[in-house]
């Protein structure tokens, strides 16, 4: 819907600092919490910049990986996930002598407005973007994500990661049933390095 911004973080310092601009912003703002999302962090607020605040549409760089692998996009629970799906990798050779992790992890953190030119900046380094979502994929943010990138950078290999087309339960035992998870995560990337 026009004028309406979207929102969903994925960490305390986040959440502070988005609802921070969503109070002081016009307009209205979704504010998304996940419920599966439990707090990985301690919260610190010298780490916030722009006053306390988080401006819509900035992704976050969460993990930098080396040029030319994948990049694997994410918002919401699935930034965890995402996360710790790439700690086996160091076994596998996925780390260089510094071990650098080679899959950038990108956490959206405001689902409109997107950071398209920090996104597209990312891809021309990879050429490989792995969309995680914890929703379902059908007519999603993902979608819209992997059909935007196939429009403007052609070049560009995509895959993308969710639940099915089916109500995702509340329950944590059943939730982790339905959405995507590491090792789901693990053999997309294995996948999509090989195209």
């Amino acid at each position: 819907i026009p004028g309406i911004n979207v929102v969903m973080p994925s960490t305390p310092n986040d959440a502070y600092g988005l609802m921070t601009t969503a109070l002081t912003s016009p307009g209205v703002t979704l504010f998304l919490e996940d419920r599966m999302l439990r707090d990985d962090g301690e919260w610190d607020a010298d780490d916030l910049k722009h006053e306390g605040s988080i401006p819509f549409g900035k992704a976050c760089w969460r993990v930098k990986g080396l040029r030319g692998n994948v990049t694997i996009l994410t918002y919401g629970l699935m930034r965890q996930v995402a996360e710790r799906a790439m700690r086996p990798y160091q076994s596998k050779g996925f780390y260089d002598e510094q071990y650098e992790m080679r899959c950038d992890v990108i956490d959206l953190r405001s689902l409109y407005p997107i950071d398209w030119p920090f996104i597209t900046k990312l891809l021309e380094r990879t050429g490989r973007l792995l969309v995680v979502e914890p929703d379902v994929t059908y007519g999603g943010i993902g979608a819209e994500i992997v059909a935007t990138i196939s429009e403007k950078m052609p070049h560009v290999k995509v895959k993308r990661l969710g639940a099915p087309r089916n109500t995702i339960p509340a329950s944590p035992a059943l939730h982790s049933k339905i959405i995507p998870v590491e090792q789901e995560i693990i053999d997309a990337v294995d996948a999509i390095s090989r195209l």
